[in-house]
């Protein structure tokens, strides 16, 4: 008797290829069987006429590291069908810890435990560092969670234990190994003994299980790093053939380089060390190598080609790379759909959202505000941008107009209706105007080739994720971590389906080389979705974007279901896969 057999579906197995009927059926975890099975038994019979049959989600480009011991369900990623996340991009990773610890995302809101108001103005990349006995009492105060590792294996081992939604193949983060070599003073080039203090724990990491090792060369501390270090560390992957991924160093000039960079200098930089040292490199969230400016369509989707055209090149020297590019209609971490998180500074001195309110009513107070913002003195992420399209207010007049219009026509400047508003109705939420333009133009480039993968550059979440205190601004993530996965579907249905399956499945395997997923074939693991093409729906919000997406039936996860007819069983069936599983 099988664990399960999915009868009657259509299968798109990954690879791209025609979509076929068949039955799949599952036994210890493994596809056991694709083809007709309508005589056999299962403990689990599952109906899939009508729907399509598909490998597990990829993916390729994931924080779920991040935050995987604060929502180890993973309800955000299973629901639109992510079954394994490739994670520890950018170089940031919880592990390894030092003396001292740079904050990453989520664990930042420890560091007001420590000093209230030290995140301010930050953003990620940016995020300030403390000692790691403050830190760790600070997660536990604030999250209900001990930062209990300390060595990269130790946090792989306490996933194991807690459990996760998905599969997590993990790259180790250049962050917090170059924070345990040179604690706070990390604003400039390592010596050569802090080198050798930063292989070792590369080393512990791939002994470990890690896929490999991730740069975040536009984020610090690792924009101080120079090719010496990058290329030593770099080394210490090749006796284990490990991957380096890497967050290229982008335009401008970066503290501790000789020059300026484009982002094209930073893919050959990646490069280069490809064909130095043998190594598989990965480029993080792909975009175009050059710059075009003023702005021209043809012009930017030239610069797209050239640069997968520079990558191909670069393999015909001999290098191995692989790439990954976000899904459209992305949306960065640092999201507040509401309009007072652009002041969350403020609240956050006023003592609440109600208060700041209160506040506004006094013409003093609304002066010394205004002055401030002016001066630049609003350390808060977000920016007041004028053209912001309000989503939800109780003046229902306002919805789906923009701040400036609404102000114009008032004889108001856009921040002083900002206020009104906020006065009117302190939950005002907003939608800056999407990024569009020759920018979704070269992504789409890149999602029609060949050979792309996907990622969300987002993290692990439930459904109830609330990440800020009772009357601050909400912070419940973005809409790209709960949907983003369907919104690729909704917005390149223009390419076959089969076609969109395959980037979001057999591309990834590919890509990190796995040998076992990513495919619906006999002997691989279990990872399968049941899809309702016909009424899969993003369910994309704005306002508040912890949604589930319809049209994802099942999810099986390593031959267990985890989601049955959009129900989430939090069985918690994802593996923390070892590098030498691969």
């Amino acid at each position: 008797m099988y664990d399960i057999i999915i009868h009657g579906g259509t299968v798109a197995d990954g690879s791209g290829g025609v979509p076929f009927k068949a039955d799949i059926v599952v036994l210890d975890g493994k596809i056991a069987g694709i083809g007709d099975f309508s005589a056999s038994k299962a403990k689990n019979k599952i109906d899939a006429n009508g729907r399509w049959v598909t490998p597990g989600f990829f993916d390729m480009h994931s924080h779920a590291d991040l935050t995987a011991m604060l929502c180890p369900d993973m309800e955000g990623l299973l629901g639109q069908g992510v079954t394994s996340v490739f994670t520890g991009h950018c170089g940031m990773t919880m592990a390894p810890i030092g003396d001292y610890f740079v904050g990453m995302l989520e664990d930042v809101k420890a560091f007001e435990e420590i000093s209230p108001l030290i995140t301010y103005g930050k953003g990620p990349g940016n995020y300030p560092a403390a000692d790691s006995p403050s830190l760790r009492r600070a997660f536990e105060k604030r999250f209900g969670v001990k930062m209990d590792w300390t060595s990269f294996g130790d946090f792989r081992e306490y996933l194991r234990k807690t459990g996760v939604g998905a599969n997590m193949y993990m790259l180790v983060g250049h962050a917090q190994i170059r924070m345990a070599a040179m604690g706070m003073d990390y604003k400039r080039t390592a010596t050569q003994q802090e080198i050798d203090v930063m292989k070792t724990h590369v080393v512990e990491a791939m002994e470990s299980g890690a896929l490999g090792l991730s740069f975040g060369l536009d984020y610090a501390p690792g924009i101080f790093a120079d090719d010496n270090e990058l290329y030593q560390l770099a080394e210490c992957l090749v006796p284990y053939k490990g991957i380096l991924a890497a967050h290229t160093r982008r335009r401008g000039k970066k503290p501790g380089a000789a020059r300026e960079h484009t982002e094209m200098q930073g893919y050959r930089d990646l490069m280069e060390i490809g064909l130095k040292t043998g190594l598989h490199v990965h480029i993080s969230h792909i975009s175009s190598g050059f710059d075009v400016k003023p702005a021209d369509q043809e012009l930017q989707d030239a610069c797209g080609r050239r640069t997968l055209a520079i990558i191909d090149e670069y393999r015909a020297k001999g290098a191995h790379v692989t790439w990954d590019t976000l899904v459209p209609d992305y949306i960065p971490w640092f999201f507040f759909p509401e309009l007072a998180g652009v002041f969350k500074y403020f609240i956050e001195l006023s003592g609440g959202k109600t208060a700041f309110c209160e506040k506004l009513q006094s013409p003093t107070y609304r002066a010394e505000l205004t002055r401030s913002i002016k001066e630049g003195k609003n350390p808060s992420f977000g920016m007041l941008i004028e053209d912001m399209e309000i989503l939800r207010c109780k003046n229902e007049s306002y919805v789906g107009r923009r701040l400036n219009e609404i102000a114009a026509e008032q004889g108001k400047t856009p921040l002083e209706m900002a206020f009104d508003m906020l006065m009117e109705d302190a939950d005002t939420c907003y939608r800056q105007p999407p990024l569009g333009g020759p920018k979704e133009t070269v992504d789409r480039v890149f999602d029609e080739a060949e050979e792309a993968s996907m990622g969300l550059d987002n993290c692990a979440y439930d459904y109830d994720f609330e990440g800020e205190r009772p009357d601050m601004p909400r912070d419940r993530s973005t809409p790209t971590s709960y949907c983003g996965m369907i919104t690729f579907f909704e917005k390149r249905s223009d390419i076959p389906f089969e076609k969109l399956v395959q980037k979001l499945t057999g591309n990834a395997a590919k890509a990190i080389g796995i040998a076992d997923r990513g495919f619906l074939r006999e002997g691989m693991a279990a990872d399968v979705l049941v899809i309702d093409r016909e009424n899969l729906r993003s369910n994309e919000n704005f306002v508040d974007p912890r949604q589930k997406p319809d049209g994802i039936d099942y999810v099986i996860v390593d031959g267990r279901i985890a989601v049955e007819r959009g129900e989430h069983s939090h069985i918690r069936a994802g593996c923390i896969i070892n590098r030498n599983e691969n």
